[in-house]
């Protein structure tokens, strides 16, 4: 019985390690670039524009380019 025990504490250990190891993948080479462009990008935008243009169509505009920049994101 101790052996077996045994045997799935070091087999949990493992799934453990493996699970935590592949949710460090995802985030660092999948999700932070994401959230990362898309941050650069509304930050792009925000500025992109001078003050002049900051009426009624900014948001609209904003928007616009936000999902031209989704769309683009995912043909690449």
């Amino acid at each position: 019985m101790l052996f077996v025990f045994i045997i799935f504490t070091i087999l949990f250990f493992f799934f453990l390690l493996f699970f935590f190891f592949f949710f460090f993948f995802f985030f660092f080479f999948f999700f932070f670039p994401i959230v990362y462009t898309y941050c650069i990008y509304t930050v792009l935008i925000l500025f992109a524009y001078p003050i002049k243009y900051f009426d009624k169509f900014f948001i609209l505009n904003s928007c616009k380019i936000f999902f031209y920049t989704l769309f683009y994101l995912r043909t690449v």
